[in-house]
């Protein structure tokens, strides 16, 4: 009689086997490695006719870096913002990330242009900026620069991906 279940229960024995390694794989891990909740993604590209520009020494929003993430009800989440775009500065700027009225953390990031010789043209600048627990609700993130001392910024085409822990 065993002989005719004799697959069956070799199949049993390699998933019992499988759930005990993975338990103690998962259960080495520290639990902040460990994934909570849910993960959603939101991507925004620039695509701006040449590059944007700004002059204002004080916040204004970055034309094409704005899109809105939604909490759901009883739920908290972590945000992640990764923005990166080609800069040209005549001395520096300033970025920093918005969700609804609040700055993410940190509260803003300064990109500088390295203008050596044929560098002109500008040249590849990222920041990060996150927030935890953030409560339920519909959020506009947005990126947000300005010139500094007087100078000018400009930004060609980037992106910002936006990564929300929903849990």
């Amino acid at each position: 009689m065993l002989h005719r279940f004799r697959f069956v229960i070799a199949g049993v024995i390699i998933i019992l086997v499988n759930q005990g390694v993975s338990f103690a794989v998962s259960a080495a891990m520290p639990a902040s490695l460990l994934p909570q909740g849910t993960t959603r993604w939101a991507v925004v590209v620039r695509r701006p006719p040449l590059m944007d520009v700004t002059t204002s020494t004080s916040w204004v929003n970055m034309p094409g870096t704005s899109t809105a993430i939604t909490i759901p009800g009883r739920s908290t989440g972590d945000v992640m913002v990764w923005f990166c775009s080609h800069s040209v500065t005549d001395q520096w700027m300033t970025v920093r990330a918005r969700l609804g009225t609040s700055s993410m953390s940190p509260t803003e990031t300064t990109l500088k242009h390295t203008n050596s010789p044929g560098m002109e043209f500008g040249e590849s600048q990222c920041a990060n900026f996150f927030r935890t627990d953030v409560g339920p609700g519909t959020y506009t993130v947005r990126m947000q620069w300005h010139a500094n001392d007087g100078g000018y910024a400009a930004l060609g085409y980037g992106s910002m991906l936006i990564a929300v822990n929903v849990h």
